[in-house]
C-alpha cells in the first residue's frame, strides 16, 4: 500500500447472550429490536493525504465472521441466517455447518 508497512489487525469480540442482566435482556433482546453492524475503517493522515495526491481513494479488505448458536438446540439458526441472507440480497458466501453426534 503505497510504499508502506501493512499491518494486519485482528479484532475479537464475542458475547454470550444469556449471561446478559434481566435489565438488559428487556433492553436489547426484544422481538421488535433491530441489531446492527457498523465498521468504519480509520487511516492517519499521512495515508489520505498520499491518496488525496494520486486521486485514490482509501480501502481496506477485511472479512468478518460471526458465529451464531442456539445452545438450547432449539431453532435452526443456520437455516434461518441463510434464508434471510438470501431474502434480502446479501452477498455472502455459502455457510458451512458442522453436526456432532455425541454418542454415551
Amino acid at each position: 500500500m503505497l510504499g508502506h508497512q501493512v499491518v494486519v489487525l485482528i479484532k475479537h469480540y464475542s458475547i454470550d447472550l444469556s449471561t446478559l442482566t434481566d435489565s438488559n435482556k428487556k433492553k436489547y433482546m426484544l422481538g421488535s429490536r433491530s441489531w446492527y453492524l457498523y465498521l468504519d475503517n480509520q487511516y492517519r493522515n499521512f495515508v489520505i493525504k498520499e491518496l488525496e495526491e494520486k486521486s485514490l481513494l482509501p480501502e481496506t479488505k477485511y472479512s468478518l465472521i460471526i458465529s451464531i448458536e442456539d445452545p438450547d438446540k432449539e431453532k435452526n439458526v443456520y437455516h434461518d441466517t441463510i434464508s434471510k441472507l438470501n431474502q434480502l440480497n446479501y452477498i455472502h458466501s455459502p455457510i458451512r455447518t458442522d453436526i456432532h453426534i455425541d454418542v454415551e
